[in-house]
């Protein structure tokens, strides 16, 4: 069935908005890789073989994954700016993507958080940076999981706090307030097995975070003094 203009219209909105969401992760996924010194450590400490081998990997990334960002962004924004949808399969292998990387980085930060580092404050930026990825990211699965392209939840996940029309920027809310209280208050609960399972892998996440954002806080002080 042929969507109404009015229809199509709003679906390319939104679909901008997504692409908008993940040209922004990817942004901040090339900022982190200002930080891979601290991933160095001296040799002899633990794992010093394994984080040198990513240290390697993040530094001949920066380069490629311009060029392949370029390309891979340029085909959603020509497409939407010449009125045309974007497949959902091609939305998604962006957002798997996403999650790759979230998943790999919060290995990542945890893996550096019991190993010695030589720059504890590239590490401390690292982390403020993940931070960044993994508010939006999360708010994107939150939304993608809840309501798919279209406005208004699938009753799958409760948001407490909401405007008048329930939007992807409701879920990216939800994802902050809970590193804004600590892991130990949050506003969206899920409605279903699988949003209650989403909700509890999100809550330990932010728990991990906090506590690795207060270890490394007070190895920098503890390192300055």
């Amino acid at each position: 069935m042929e969507l109404w203009p009015a229809d199509k219209r709003k679906r390319l909105i939104l679909q901008a908005k997504e692409v908008g969401v993940f040209a922004f992760l990817f942004v901040v996924r090339i900022r982190m890789i200002y930080f891979a010194d601290a991933l160095s450590s001296l040799p002899g400490q633990p794992l010093h073989g394994l984080k040198a081998f990513l240290h390697s990997l993040a530094s001949v990334q920066y380069g490629n994954a311009l060029v392949v960002g370029v390309a891979v962004f340029a085909y959603p924004f020509l497409s939407l700016t010449r009125g045309r949808l974007i497949p959902r399969k091609f939305l998604d292998f962006l957002g798997i993507w996403m999650v790759v990387n979230l998943v790999f980085h919060f290995l990542k930060i945890n893996l550096l958080l019991f190993t010695p580092t030589r720059y504890p404050e590239l590490l401390l930026g690292q982390l403020i940076a993940f931070v960044v990825f993994f508010v939006v990211a999360w708010g994107w699965i939150y939304w993608r999981v809840d309501c798919a392209e279209y406005e208004g939840s699938a009753g799958i996940l409760e948001v407490k706090e909401r405007g008048e029309t329930l939007s992807m920027f409701d879920y990216m809310y939800s994802s902050l307030y809970a590193i804004q209280k600590m892991g130990y208050e949050s506003n969206i609960s899920g409605s279903t097995r699988l949003g209650r399972i989403l909700v509890s892998i999100h809550n330990f996440m932010v728990l991990d975070l906090v506590a690795i954002g207060l270890g490394r806080f007070y190895q920098l002080i503890k390192s300055t003094l």
